[in-house]
């Protein structure tokens, strides 16, 4: 007769789990809502109250209460005055969580237990159940994602290749198989309560080298599954798919770690022939998905000491392309307060033409690249001296700026700028660096003297002439502009060519020093190029 009593028990819960009907009492302590098996009861945030009364003598041993609850915060009591606890197995990872309480053999029936569901902010709209009571719920298999193919499911593509299976209960099982044809190849299947969750991409990959196509079945086995606790065991769990086409894969790097860039430097500037790094893939890439590039260091978890930065994918065909250079990436401009010994390059969302991810063996976000760098911060010193440093420009047939530098490389430039005023109006002229003499310092190998040739331009009287450089690229990125420039006195200058300067004479003609039109300008001389000036030796 009370086997008769706990089917029908049974056979209610399944009928009603998921029906909200109305309950007898308020679910507040002074009235604990009066619960039935099979029933689903609401609560807010509050706390609230209930009770369930034992309806028949326990008369066997492994009598126990299943309880399915969407939070974490539930107790049960012997007692209306909520003092005497009874403990509860819990289970579960994520909500609704299962609370087993075991009922002793003895118990009378009318006995009462009370249920009290703590106060939590992120408790609205939950739910509570009692789902079985007397012998314990079967394992059941509650959800497959994706969606096996004999379901209607998509095929599956090596590339997104991650299945998960939740049952009703913690599980245990003994391993899992992913076969196609007569072969066969043992995966790990990562259990986590209720939850088992599988990465078979790799398997899949095999498959298609030992000739699976498009089409073809794909069979996952998960072995002897049972109930964690022993209750009830269901055997093996057998999922089919069907497969996707090949997909496009990574084929080769370029300044990635061990391919052409091992250390990132702080500062790469646009010179920097390893500063982009170039995926190449199997197969053509979306130009409608675009690929995200993460650049980060730190702690991720500390809001001072994490940094994070976007960079821009370039996608052409078969190859997407992230360019490194041209910034400074230094404990100031990255905002963080350590330095860690490396940084990070993540890239996502990478799809074929197709829209389909393309296939990577790394964990995490499907279609992503993940690279690891040694962080170096660049060193470098910069210490330079104009001779003469100051003074008249007048009759000056050169000037030499002396530059001593340390660290880790040295300094380009394209042109010495004159910048200067005539008539009222600001003009200057370049002398381009092939055409400044260098040489090293005969008493400091670190040192480089640079000897510029001062071009003839006109000027105003009493205004100033500045000397600098144009055109640096620094090995730190820093603005080294003031150590590389002098300002100079005129007297000022009338010369033939007095109409000729940068700003407003970029004609495409060429001027000799008197300022007459030539068309040759191969012989020896100084020319005005595009407001220019040029000297060909």
């Amino acid at each position: 007769m009370k086997n008769i009593l706990f089917r029908a028990l049974m056979l209610l819960a399944v009928l009603a789990s998921s029906v909200t009907t109305w309950a007898q009492g308020s679910g507040t302590k002074d009235d604990p809502c009066v619960m039935e098996a099979g029933t689903e009861y609401n609560f807010k945030m509050a706390e609230w109250y209930g009770k369930f009364i034992i309806p028949e003598d326990v008369t066997i041993d492994n009598f126990v209460i299943e309880i399915s609850c969407s939070v974490t915060r539930l107790d049960a009591f012997t007692d209306a005055d909520y003092t005497q606890q009874l403990k509860m197995d819990f289970e579960g990872n994520y909500s609704p969580y299962t609370f087993k309480l075991p009922i002793a053999k003895g118990t009378a029936k009318g006995t009462a237990i009370y249920f009290m569901k703590d106060f939590d902010i992120q408790a609205d709209n939950g739910t509570i159940t009692i789902t079985s009571y007397g012998n314990p719920s079967e394992i059941k298999l509650i959800s497959v994602t994706p969606t096996p193919s004999a379901e209607g499911g998509k095929p599956l593509s090596a590339a997104s290749a991650y299945v998960s299976l939740t049952f009703s209960k913690n599980i245990s099982h003994k391993g899992c198989t992913v076969s196609w044809g007569a072969e066969s190849e043992a995966v790990v299947a990562n259990t986590s309560g209720k939850s088992v969750s599988l990465d078979i991409r790799a398997a899949l990959l095999d498959f298609y080298g030992l000739g699976m196509k498009e089409g073809d079945e794909i069979t996952v086995t998960l072995k002897d599954v049972a109930a964690k606790d022993g209750s009830s065991s269901h055997g093996d769990v057998v999922v089919k798919y069907i497969a996707a086409a090949l997909p496009v894969s990574l084929e080769s790097s370029v300044n990635t770690p061990g391919n052409g860039l091992d250390t990132f430097l702080s500062w790469m500037p646009e010179t920097f022939e390893n500063g982009v790094v170039t995926l190449t893939f199997s197969g053509d890439l979306s130009t409608e998905s675009k690929p995200v590039a993460v650049l980060s260091m730190g702690n991720i978890e500390s809001e001072n000491d994490y940094y994070r930065e976007v960079l821009p994918v370039i996608v052409s065909g078969n190859k997407l392309s992230v360019d490194l250079r041209g910034k400074l990436r230094n404990k100031e401009t990255m905002g963080i307060q350590n330095l860690y010994e490396e940084i990070s390059l993540q890239i996502t969302n990478v799809k074929d033409a197709q829209g389909n991810f393309t296939y990577s063996d790394g964990t995490g976000t499907l279609g992503s690249y993940g690279f690891t760098y040694k962080y170096k911060a660049v060193e470098y010193t910069l210490t330079s001296e104009f001779s003469p440093a100051k003074g008249s420009i007048d009759n000056k047939k050169s000037i030499e700026l002396w530059i001593r530098e340390e660290g880790d490389g040295k300094l380009s430039f394209n042109a010495a700028r004159f910048s200067y005023v005539y008539e009222g109006k600001e003009g200057y002229v370049d002398v381009e660096a092939k055409d400044i003499a260098s040489e090293v310092d005969p008493e400091d190998n670190y040192a480089t003297i640079l000897t510029i040739p001062v071009p003839e331009f006109s000027r105003d009287a009493n205004s100033e002439v500045v000397l600098s450089l144009v055109g640096v690229v620094t090995p730190d990125g820093n603005d080294h502009s003031a150590d590389l420039s002098a300002t100079y006195t005129t007297e000022g200058l009338a010369t033939a060519i007095s109409g000729i300067n940068a700003d407003n004479n970029n004609d495409g003609k060429a001027y000799n020093i008197n300022g007459i039109p030539v068309k040759n300008t191969n012989n020896s001389g100084l020319y005005i190029i595009n407001g220019k000036t040029v000297i060909v030796k």
